[in-house]
């Protein structure tokens, strides 16, 4: 859920190859839903065991992905919460990316597990680990390839709107896979 925004923004404004390792980018290895698809935001009750947490987030995540490849605002507020503290930095490079045109391809994140680390009615708390596959930005007539990222831990709080279901927070995870 974090990452893109550091390095796209650094691969919009900086040198070609000057990013660090951007971490998590919000995306999935399965095909992203299409736009006509509902929102993974379902209002199933916290802690239900009907609730498929993964699912969740990956579909969050794509959908995330999506709104920060077009440089959509009002499509990213569909997936990050515009009151956590997520939103800043996504909503920054979704402007910077609608501002310059850039394109942004790849970057699939492999989401592989998520477990529950507390859930109430409107907020959950969630271990996530995945790892990123490669990307590119192009701007400007410049391509800046990233390569991929190794796995990293996370803890990804998600919080219930009228809507459903939001990224709120991302945080590395303390540990020998979080940073």
């Amino acid at each position: 859920v974090l990452g893109l925004p550091v390095l796209v923004w650094s691969a919009l404004r900086g040198p070609v190859g000057a990013a660090a390792d951007p971490g998590r980018v919000a995306s999935s290895t399965s095909p992203a839903p299409s736009p006509s698809s509902p929102s993974p935001a379902v209002p199933t009750p916290a802690g239900s065991p009907a609730t498929d947490w993964r699912s969740v987030l990956v579909g969050l995540d794509a959908l995330r992905h999506r709104a920060l490849v077009a440089g959509s605002s009002a499509l990213l507020a569909e997936a990050v919460d515009p009151r956590g503290t997520a939103w800043a930095g996504d909503a920054a490079l979704a402007d910077r990316v609608r501002r310059t045109g850039a394109r942004l391809d790849g970057g699939a994140v492999v989401v592989s597990a998520v477990d529950l680390v507390s859930s109430g009615t409107d907020r959950v708390l969630l271990r996530v680990e995945d790892r990123r596959a490669a990307y590119a930005v192009t701007a400007d007539g410049t391509t800046t390839h990233v390569p991929a990222r190794a796995g990293r831990t996370w803890v990804v709080t998600l919080v219930r709107g009228s809507a459903g279901w939001r990224i709120g927070d991302v945080r590395a995870a303390a540990g020998p896979t979080g940073q």
